[in-house]
This record gives structure tokens, C-alpha cells and sequence, in this order.
């Protein structure tokens, strides 16, 4: 769940009149919430709402992924993954600060194809599975959608930029935790989109707006939990019939990021920007655990739908923004990005790896609303903690 680099101008909101407002506007915030779905994740890495606000946004992920299917230094076979995925995402500061979120990502669409594949064989040398010496083949595209989980989380921006001169920037730290779907992910008879298990996120930004410039260094670690008794249906299965129940295991990340925005227009009184953004990273991407012959274009029979282990892998990220921000109320974000995939063995029962010109490419696209849920001002400040006589 990515982060954005913002920064809330100063200002100081008249507080509730106590406590119990604080929980009566959360607990009907949180209600409505769960009543209904959110409208997507913000673009920037520090960005928070002022105290009462919600702000909605949907958003579309598009992407692919090309990589070489290499064994003994040659390539064997492509896979491409095409995928197309919607966010629906919501987070309501119920104090200055302190904001509830509720993210619900949706796969519409991902296809792996792979172009060039050949059949596998047993080495009669080895006596181990080899794409060396296979037929040509075409297998069927595996086609996937579903709901990958809902997000439930909180947030808390204990400083803000303007706040206090003795620590002039603005952080923004989040906990959040991912529902688990053991019944709809891409293994079982649905073919859906989640990853099977729970997940935990913990989440950190930072940003820094100087003259025109806003910097900004988000990092984000998601500890995948796994997933027991997991129905397998092996890939080429038409029929119903499913394989022993497995535990699957998607893997842990690590995302780190850096960027600017030029701030080419910015109303300090109501937030509004426009900009233009880079950013890098480096994503580090842990062992995965699932059942063989859904990533590799063909396995032997006597492997198909067994347990196995994809090792890890390091991803390297570019990517540039543009933020607009028409109305008080409203938000646009544009990103594209290019993805650099370090090779990694697909399965350890085979002698196969990605090669080292495996590359991603993603664009996306969110629009922002932006919506008051009290009359008070638009601006931001750090909490009145100040005890009346």
C-alpha cells in the first residue's frame, strides 16, 4: 500500500469538545467504512487528511512483467504477466494525526502466457526434469481475477512540517492488516487473485518541502502469513477434481523509496499542488512458497501440483508522477515506472531461473476526493492538548 509525499500547510482547527466526539465520529466513520466500499489509495507518501476529513480515491494499476526462462545458460521460454487491477481505498482522520484507513485491492484481469515454451523431459543423464531437447508446445494462457484481501489499518502523522521549528519536516507512519483468502487464490478451482494467506504491514515516510522542491523516503515491510489445508487444482485441470490440500506461502517484501516533486503550483491555504515527480527504489522480494507447474510453462506429471520453493529476488524501481490537483475536493495522479528483476529459481525441483533481462513496466492512474465530514477549516495544525481553567 504505497505512501505519498505531501505536505499540509499550518493551521490550527478548533478541537473537539472532548473525547467521547473523538469516538463517536470514529465509531460511525468505521462503520460506514465497513458498510460500504472505500474509493482508493492516496499517491503520496506522507499525504494525511486534517482532522474530519475523508478522503477517498480509486485507483487503476496497469502492469507487465517479461521474464527469460534460462537453464544452462540458455533461454528456453518467456513468460509474460499482464495484469490490470483496481483499489478501492478510503482514510478518515478521526484527529488531527490519527487516521483510519480501508483499502480493498481487486485483480480484474492478469494473464501469464509463454511465448516460445517448450515441452519437459526427463535427462536421461541426470533423471531430473529439463527443458532441453523438448518439443515445442503452446500451452494455455492462465487468466486470474478476484479480490486480493481487504486492508484495514491506521495511520499517524505525529509531526507535520510548520508544526515546530525544531523538527521542520513531516512523517507519516502506518499498521495495517490484510484479511487472508485461502479459498480464492490462483492455485484453487476460482483462480482468484489473493495470495492465500494474512498480512501484516508496517509502514514508514518522511518528506521535506523546500522552496519548490519536496523530498520525500517512504519504506514499507509486508510480513505474508501462510495458508493451511489450500485446495490445489493443477493448472491444466478443466475438471473440478482438486489435489491434496498444500500450505502456500506468498513472500515477504521490503520496499524502500526515494523521490522529488517540482512543485510547479501550490495553495498553501487549501492544499492544492501541482507537480511533477521522480523516484527510485529497491524492493527485496523473499521465497515463495506454492504448488508446481503455474510459473513454468510445463513440469514433469510426476511433480505437477506438489510443494514448491521460488527463492528470493531483488526488484530495482524507477519511476516518474504527475500530481493535479483541480479543486480543493478533488485529486488526480498519473505514474509511470520500469522495474529491473534480479534472477531467481522458479521452482527447487528444476535447474530453471529467470535471466537478467527480466524487466516490469506499470503505469497507474487515481483520482482523489477529498471530503469534509465536519464544517471546519481546511487547514491543518498540530493538536490544541492545552487544558481549560
Amino acid at each position: 500500500m504505497p505512501l505519498t509525499s505531501h505536505s499540509v500547510p499550518p493551521g490550527r482547527p478548533t478541537p473537539p469538545e472532548s473525547w467521547s466526539t473523538v469516538a463517536a465520529v470514529g465509531a460511525t466513520v468505521l462503520g460506514v467504512l465497513l458498510g460500504h466500499a472505500p474509493l482508493a489509495e492516496a499517491a503520496d507518501a506522507t499525504a494525511f487528511p486534517p482532522r474530519f476529513r475523508a478522503d477517498v480515491s480509486l485507483g487503476y494499476q496497469g502492469r507487465f512483467e517479461q521474464v527469460g526462462l534460462e537453464e544452462a545458460g540458455e533461454t528456453r521460454a518467456i513468460r509474460e504477466v499482464l495484469g490490470h487491477d483496481l483499489t478501492l481505498d478510503a482514510e478518515v482522520a478521526v484527529w488531527t494525526g490519527v487516521a483510519l484507513r480501508l483499502a480493498l485491492p481487486i485483480t480484474a484481469r492478469q494473464d501469464l502466457r509463454w511465448p516460445g515454451a517448450r515441452a519437459m523431459r526427463v535427462d536421461p543423464l541426470t533423471g531430473e526434469g529439463s527443458y532441453e531437447g523438448g518439443e515445442a508446445i503452446s500451452p494455455d494462457p492462465l487468466t486470474t481475477r478476484g479480490v486480493q484481501g481487504v486492508w484495514i489499518g491506521l495511520a499517524a502523522s505525529p509531526f507535520r512540517q510548520g508544526w515546530s521549528r525544531s523538527l521542520p519536516m513531516t512523517m507519516r507512519f502506518d499498521l495495517a492488516v490484510r484479511t487472508p483468502g485461502k479459498n480464492g487464490t490462483m492455485y484453487g478451482e476460482r483462480r482468484g487473485a489473493a495470495p492465500g494467506g494474512a498480512a501484516l504491514q508496517l509502514g514508514g515516510a518522511f518528506s521535506y518541502v523546500t522552496g519548490r522542491v519536496d523530498t520525500w523516503l517512504s519504506m514499507a515491510y509486508t510480513r505474508e502469513f501462510a495458508a493451511t489445508d489450500v485446495a490445489i487444482v493443477p493448472r491444466d485441470d478443466a475438471s473440478t477434481a482438486s489435489g491434496p490440500d498444500q500450505t502456500i506461502k506468498a513472500g515477504d517484501r521490503i520496499e524502500a523509496r526515494i523521490g522529488g516533486v517540482t512543485l510547479l503550483r501550490h495553495d498553501p491555504r487549501t492544499g492544492q499542488r501541482t507537480g511533477i515527480g521522480v523516484w527510485a527504489g529497491l524492493d527485496w522480494i523473499g521465497e515463495d512458497r506454492r504448488p508446481s507447474g503455474y510459473w513454468l510453462p510445463d513440469v514433469l506429471d510426476s511433480t505437477e501440483a506438489t510443494p514448491v520453493v521460488a527463492s528470493d529476488r531483488l526488484a530495482a524501481r524507477f519511476g516518474v508522477d504527475v500530481e493535479l490537483d483541480p479543486l480543493p475536493q478533488l485529486g488526480v495522479r498519473i505514474g509511470l515506472d520500469a522495474g529491473y528483476l534480479t534472477p531467481r529459481f522458479e521452482e527447487h525441483l528444476y535447474p530453471v531461473s529467470t535471466d537478467a533481462q527480466s524487466f516490469s513496466l506499470g503505469w497507474t492512474v487515481t483520482l482523489i476526493g477529498r471530503v469534509r465530514l465536519r464544517d471546519e477549516p481546511t487547514t491543518d495544525g498540530p493538536p490544541d492538548l492545552s487544558i481549560a481553567p
